[in-house]
């Protein structure tokens, strides 16, 4: 067998007959009849076992590598594509979202598709990884991703409507909110984490969304040098969001020197230079 770098989502294995086959999950559920025809082909085709990856993906290992191309192409037909591999976008990641996570801000399942259906596979330097997460609990690891989206909110109190009950600076996950001696209360933006909880939890409706939107990080990742990514920019809407990645492609693009990953290009040629090409007509906070 030909040694394999991630075509097509088969990935070889050290055992020369055998390949593991990658499959894309998105946005991360699996239907009852993907499991069946998931668990009859791991159960005739490989050894039984299937693995769930860190990314919400699924590998099906033990395939004989000269079957694994009509298996792939059959679980294709069931919704379970070729997952993506070497030097290209990686599957987005996301975290439970708004179906079923009462913290998130933003529809994460529309989100992972809309991203994943522009930038999945696109070949890059070396690979690049994606990360959703709802709000600042960062349940995604944007932290650990080459590009890192989370939801943030920043709340605006209504002074009328305030009852003075003092349950925003209880709830405060960032100790951002404080409480005047007349009972109104403070916030410190320089310590608020725009998690929109205090919004969320207000009685009577006074502490309100001001404006809700995205923050962004570039440059983390795991593996044998972790790194955690930068905040570069907050609370930007949706189209600038995409307009901030296609940048960071183009940037990625232009100055990689061999196999980089983002990270190590920021650090090489500055966190202010990547701004400036990246941020550009884009609104910073």
């Amino acid at each position: 067998m030909t040694k394999l770098r991630g075509g097509e989502g088969i990935l070889a294995q050290d055992q020369k007959d055998y390949v593991t086959l990658r499959l894309l999950v998105c946005p991360g559920y699996l239907s009852a009849d993907q499991l069946r025809t998931l668990a009859d082909v791991a159960e005739k085709e490989g050894r039984g076992s299937i693995i769930i990856t860190t990314r919400k993906g699924v590998q099906v290992p033990w395939i004989k590598f000269e079957r694994a191309k009509e298996i792939s192409a059959k679980l294709e037909m069931i919704g379970l594509p070729p997952g993506s591999c070497g030097r290209k976008v990686r599957a987005v990641v996301a975290c439970a979202g708004t179906e079923r996570c009462p913290f998130a801000l933003f529809d994460i399942d529309v989100l992972c598709s809309k991203l994943t259906q522009k930038y999945y596979g696109r070949m890059t330097p070396t690979k690049f990884k994606i990360a959703l997460a709802g709000c600042p609990n960062s349940c995604s690891n944007p932290y650990i991703n080459d590009f890192g989206i989370i939801g943030s909110e920043t709340p605006r109190l209504i002074e009328d409507s305030c009852i003075r009950c003092g349950s925003c600076e209880r709830l405060c996950r960032g100790d951002a909110i404080t409480t005047r001696e007349d009972g109104l209360p403070v916030i410190d933006f320089d310590k608020c984490i725009h998690c929109g909880w205090c919004v969320t939890n207000c009685p009577s409706g006074a502490m309100v969304a001001d404006k809700c939107g995205f923050s962004i990080t570039v440059g983390g990742k795991s593996g044998r040098i972790p790194a955690l990514s930068l905040k570069i920019v907050g609370n930007v809407t949706e189209e600038e969001l995409f307009k901030v990645l296609d940048n960071t492609f183009k940037y990625f693009d232009t100055f990689a020197e061999g196999r980089e990953r983002i990270g190590k290009i920021i650090a090489r040629m500055g966190l202010d230079h990547f701004k400036s090409e990246v941020l550009k007509d884009i609104k910073v906070q």
